[in-house]
C-alpha cells in the first residue's frame, strides 16, 4: 500500500534556506542583497550540492516525486560550465547507510513531473542523495508499505569552501570529502561550498554567523590565486577578517580551517599578483596561527597540502577524484572525532 507522507519537506536535509525562482534549494539566502554576493558564487548556490533525504523507519520502498528544473537565464552559464566540469558525477539517486550504498537509481532528465522507487531494508538510517545537477525539486514523498520518518537532530556542520567542499570529480553526490565525513561522524552537513568563488567575503562569513552551528570549517584559497588574483597581504587580511567575523557569532565553536590541498600547475607559477600557490598556502597557515597565538583555542588547523598527492587529482590536476575525496574526508574525520562527544550532546 502506497501512502502520502504529510510531513515530507522534514525528510528535507541540508537546505537552510526558502525556495526562490532560481532554485528550489538555494544555497545562499535571500536576505543578502544581490549586489553583495559576486554573481559567480550565487549561480553556485543554485546548485543544491549535499541536499539529499534522511530518514529511519521501515518500509519496502520510498517513492519521490520529483521534477528537474531548468537553467535559469541568469544563471544558464555558470551551470552549464559546472555540468561540463563535473560530468563524471553521476545523475542518479543514491540511497546509503552509513558508508554502505544500498541502492542506485538512475534519474529522468524531463522537467515535468516523475517518480523514483527507492527499496527499502531494515530500519535505517538512511539517506537519500539527489541527482544535484539536474537541479531537483521534490513535490511528494509516499512510503510503500511501512511507515518512516524524519531522522532526529544531529550535530550541524557548516562547510564553506569552493568547488572541493562542494564535491567536483567525486562521482557521485555521496562521494565528496564533506558528504563522506558527515555520514562518517553522523553529523548535518551543510555545504556552502561554491565551485569558481568562495573567496572569503565579507556576506559569506555573515552568512555563516547568521547560521545555527555546532562545528564549521573554512576551506578556500585557490580561486583567491587564480580567478580573482590576490596577493599574500590581501590574502591574509581577508582570511583573517572572515574567520573573525565568523568567530564573533560563534565564540565557543570548534572551527577547523583546511588549508589549500595540492595544486601542481601552480605550486611554483606566481599568479598576477606575484603569489604562488605554495605561498597563498602558506599565508592561510601564517594567519591561523597568529589568531591561534592570540587566543582562539577553538581554531585549528588541517595542512592541505600534505592530504594528496598526484595521483588523488582528477585529470584537470586541480580537483581531487574519488581517492582523493576519501583522503580528505578521513584525515578531517579523525580530526573532528575528538569533538564528537560534546558536539552529540549539543545537537540532541
Amino acid at each position: 500500500m502506497s501512502a502520502p507522507l504529510p510531513d515530507w519537506q522534514r525528510f528535507i536535509a541540508g537546505n537552510p534556506f526558502p525556495a526562490h525562482a532560481d532554485a528550489a534549494y538555494p544555497r545562499a539566502p535571500l536576505e543578502l542583497p544581490v549586489s553583495r554576493l559576486p554573481r559567480d558564487t550565487w549561480a553556485a548556490a543554485c546548485i543544491p550540492a549535499a541536499v539529499r533525504l534522511e530518514f529511519e523507519g521501515r518500509a519496502a520502498a520510498l517513492r519521490v516525486l520529483y521534477r528537474c528544473r531548468a537553467s535559469a537565464p541568469d544563471n544558464a552559464g555558470q551551470l552549464q560550465l559546472t555540468r561540463h566540469m563535473r560530468a563524471d558525477m553521476a545523475a542518479c539517486f543514491e540511497l546509503w547507510s552509513a558508508q554502505q550504498c544500498l541502492a542506485s537509481m538512475p534519474a529522468g532528465v524531463d522537467t515535468g513531473l516523475q517518480s523514483v522507487t527507492i527499496p527499502l531494508s531494515g530500519d535505517g538510517p538512511y539517506t537519500l542523495y539527489l541527482p544535484e545537477l539536474l537541479l531537483p525539486e521534490i513535490v511528494e514523498l509516499r512510503v510503500i508499505d511501512g511507515e518512516l520518518r524524519p531522522r532526529p537532530a544531529r550535530p550541524r556542520w557548516l562547510a564553506y569552501g569552493d568547488s572541493i567542499t562542494e564535491g567536483w570529480c567525486a562521482s557521485s553526490a555521496a562521494l565528496s570529502w564533506s558528504a563522506r565525513c558527515a555520514r562518517a561522524l553522523d553529523l548535518d552537513l551543510i555545504n556552502f561550498g561554491y565551485s569558481g568563488a568562495a573567496r572569503g567575503e565579507i556576506a559569506a562569513a555573515e552568512m555563516l554567523a547568521g547560521q545555527r552551528a555546532d562545528v564549521i570549517s573554512v576551506a578556500f584559497g585557490t580561486n583567491c590565486w587564480s580567478r580573482v588574483a590576490h596577493d599574500g597581504a590581501l590574502f591574509g587580511a581577508t582570511l583573517r577578517t572572515f574567520l573573525q567575523i565568523v568567530r564573533a557569532a560563534h565564540p565557543t565553536l570548534p572551527i577547523f580551517a583546511l588549508s589549500p590541498i595540492l595544486r601542481p600547475d601552480g605550486e611554483q607559477r606566481a599568479n598576477a599578483r606575484g603569489l604562488t600557490h605554495a605561498q597563498l598556502r602558506a599565508v592561510f597557515e601564517q594567519t591561523v596561527f597568529a589568531l591561534q597565538e592570540q587566543g582562539d583555542t577553538q581554531l585549528h588547523l588541517i595542512e592541505g597540502l600534505p592530504l594528496l598527492n598526484r595521483d588523488d587529482l582528477s585529470a584537470d590536476g586541480i580537483h581531487p577524484n574519488d581517492a582523493g575525496h576519501a583522503a580528505i574526508a578521513q584525515v578531517f574525520a579523525q580530526r573532528l572525532r575528538p569533538w564528537l562527544s560534546p558536539l552529540s550532546n549539543r545537537g540532541a
